[in-house]
């Protein structure tokens, strides 16, 4: 009888793992705490609501489509509370932040020491090609 149910229980499993890794699009990674965002909003609330603090990276593993401007508010204003964000892509990853919007995708709501690094290297220093696009 278990022989029938196992088979069947670890593929439900394996299933769950991998629909629960594909959803996270955004991985935070702050002197509080860390977490994983679907989206760029998420994890921007996240950091107005003051779960994450101090020092944060915000870490791009997938792409990502918004369906509602991200809004980052200044430290001290709220409960936001940091010293400097890092929106970058995750190590060898290509990803992209997209939607159709009406406005800005990414709004920066008096906030300050935010750096969004898109840049690609290869490794060897001599490939300057920068990833990061600002579209109006």
């Amino acid at each position: 009888m278990i022989k029938l149910y196992l088979p069947k229980v670890l593929m439900c499993l394996a299933f769950l793992l991998f629909v629960g890794k594909s959803q996270a699009q955004v991985s935070v990674v702050s002197s509080s705490t860390t977490g994983t965002h679907a989206t760029l909003k998420e994890a921007f609330d996240g950091i107005n609501s003051g779960t994450y603090t101090g020092s944060i990276q915000l870490l791009i593993t997938g792409n990502t489509v918004e369906t509602a401007a991200a809004v980052l508010n200044a430290s001290g204003s709220g409960s936001a509370l940091y010293g400097s964000i890092t929106i970058k892509p995750d190590a060898g990853v290509t990803a992209s932040i997209s939607g159709s919007i009406t406005g800005g995708l990414i709004k920066l709501n008096g906030a300050d020491n935010v750096t969004i690094d898109g840049g690609k290297f290869n490794g060897s220093g001599s490939d300057t090609t920068r990833g990061a696009r600002m579209v109006e």
